[in-house]
């Protein structure tokens, strides 16, 4: 039962990009890590009950991710065009035909640091997609590896992790962005999945070591070792406490809001900016705030609808026991 949470996840990433902070930290770092808590879990589910081969199981995923993004990035496309929204990050040059390309193909955002590709993105948070399109293509070989040889992958990454918190490596980019640093949370999902309570307490300790250092000044706090942390110390137990309830229609509505939501919410504040609002409007009015995301929830309906929907017979089909989570 995690479509209330994926729900309420998008729509932290989302007024993070305003602006609106919580105790002064971003909102949305811990709702990505948790939505690659997620991500974790239900490819585990996906392959320990539902695909023979990974080819199927690849196949299923692009079909979740790749209409609904294709989609979106349309309708990015035709604001840009149309509105050529102004002192916007992420729009700052005329796009040639790698921008385009490394805009369609996902995967390419998520090295933008190598690239200064987040100067041209369309759906600016497509750069999490990135790195979880790559977890999806290592997930069926790591997931059936023997218990030993994934904790050695897991403490690999973890090792990174804190590598990146303690400032031994780029923090943001090894400790949030790029795989190798992060890969161990999708894991933590999978052994939520599969009840590995060892590894998901080592994770754990290790977020909840990190984070009282950085409190107590230790460890320099800087973006993002204490939402990153957060992330960790809150999710695990959130996934491990909503996996044990039941599945419910109205919470699988608002899942599917979630996946559209995250994708839609920054092109759909262009148009807001282009009528002479800017975050700061969001941030300290609530009437803009809740009407940009009242817009986007409607835009992410109308989406999920048209890209999304027609496909999910078909999906379900393909698994051994159609309804399995999503």
């Amino acid at each position: 039962m995690f479509g209330t949470l994926r729900l309420l996840l998008a729509i932290g990433v989302a007024v993070s990009h305003v602006g609106l902070t919580v105790l002064g930290h971003n909102p949305g770092v811990p709702s990505v890590v948790a939505f690659y808590l997620i991500s974790g879990l239900v490819t585990s589910h996906l392959l320990d009950t539902q695909f023979k081969a990974p080819s199927d199981y690849y196949w299923e995923r692009s079909l979740r991710l790749l209409p609904s993004y294709w989609g979106a990035l349309a309708i990015a496309a035709l604001i840009w065009a149309t509105m050529q929204p102004q002192n916007v990050y992420f729009l700052q040059r005329p796009p040639d035909w790698l921008d385009w390309l490394s805009n369609i193909t996902i995967m390419p955002l998520n090295f933008y640091m190598w690239s200064g590709q987040d100067q041209f993105t369309l759906i600016p948070t497509s750069w999490s997609l990135g790195a979880e399109l790559q977890f999806y293509l290592l997930a069926p070989w790591i997931l059936m590896l023997g218990q030993r040889n994934r904790f050695i992958v897991i403490l690999g990454s973890l090792v990174i992790w804190i590598a990146a918190q303690t400032d031994f490596l780029h923090t943001d980019w090894w400790g949030y962005r790029l795989l190798p640093g992060i890969l161990f949370m999708f894991l933590m999902g999978a052994c939520v999945r599969r009840q590995e309570h060892g590894m998901l307490g080592l994770a754990w300790l290790a977020a909840a070591v990190v984070l009282g250092a950085v409190l107590a000044g230790v460890i320099k706090a800087q973006p993002f070792n204490i939402e990153t942390s957060v992330g960790v110390l809150l999710g695990i137990p959130a996934l491990i406490l909503l996996s044990l309830l039941p599945r419910r229609e109205w919470d699988d509505f608002l899942g599917r809001l979630a996946y559209p939501f995250f994708l839609l919410h920054l092109p759909v504040f262009w148009i807001w900016q282009a009528r002479g609002y800017t975050p700061a409007d969001a941030v300290n009015h609530l009437p803009v705030l809740l009407s940009w995301l009242a817009c986007t929830l409607v835009a992410s309906w109308l989406l999920f609808l048209v890209f999304e929907l027609p496909l999910i017979r078909y999906r379900h089909s393909l698994r051994r026991k159609p309804r399995a989570d999503d």
